[in-house]
């Protein structure tokens, strides 16, 4: 299973590989929350087998693999839901936060999931990994800053891993003895701060990369060189 997301303005994108039709001998389902339970305590979608960390009441889409069915469920009438009818295709959706939560929440939780076609299947695949316990747990929904998924353009690269929008140095701090420079940063991702005695001269790398944790919106690094004038640049090390 695959799991991708974006937002542009109020409307979350997510996508996940097709179920197609008749091609694979399970049923794939999207959920979208803006919280999870303490644990698997709901019931599973469609009869399923098994248990899930999200009530029942909110939105997740679903693709049936023996026949052309996509669609949402618990979502507002303008949510949009489409498969392709080959499992090398994907099932895709939007959703509007606002009309749903009821504001953009500050985080949500994503997790794409296969389950067996038939009632009572048994779930055999997801994103992200899970503990194969058959339940879908807590930690097995993927948390995401809704701020870093932004892509307000749909150039499909987001807008804080892009040096024309959002992805650009924010603040450099000087202080007697140190430089500190801060940006934009997603979570997940790693980036290189570089330095250069000019810009036109070769660059050197300022300490070691930085991974953004989960939720950490912002990265700084700090230069404790001595001299007066220095040129810096921040590079995505993972896109």
């Amino acid at each position: 299973m695959t799991l991708y997301a974006a937002v542009r303005g109020t409307t979350l994108y997510v996508a996940t590989v097709s179920p197609g039709n008749t091609t694979l001998p399970n049923d794939h389902f999207l959920f979208v929350t803006d919280t999870v339970l303490t644990s698997a305590s709901a019931p599973a979608p469609w009869a399923k087998t098994g248990r899930v960390a999200v009530d029942a009441s909110k939105p997740f889409v679903a693709g049936e693999s023996t026949s052309n069915f996509c669609g949402w469920t618990n979502a507002p009438a303008s949510s949009q839901a489409a498969k392709s009818s080959t499992s090398s295709g994907q099932m895709e959706a939007t959703i509007d936060l606002v009309q749903e939560f009821g504001r953009v929440p500050d985080t949500i939780y994503l997790a794409a999931v296969a389950y067996g076609t038939a009632d009572g299947g048994t779930l055999a695949n997801q994103c992200p990994l899970g503990n194969s316990d058959g339940n879908l747990d807590p930690n097995e929904f993927l948390a995401l800053s809704t701020v870093a998924l932004n892509d307000n353009d749909a150039d499909g690269t987001y807008d804080r891993l892009d040096p024309n929008t959002g992805f650009l140095i924010t603040q450099i701090v000087h202080s007697d003895q140190s430089i500190t420079i801060t940006w934009p940063s997603v979570p997940g991702r790693t980036y290189q701060v570089e330095s250069s005695d000019s810009p036109g001269g070769s660059w050197t790398s300022l300490g070691t990369a930085l991974t953004a944790a989960p939720g950490q919106l912002t990265l700084s690094a700090t230069d404790f060189t001595t001299l007066s004038a220095r040129f810096y640049r921040v590079r995505l090390v993972s896109p």
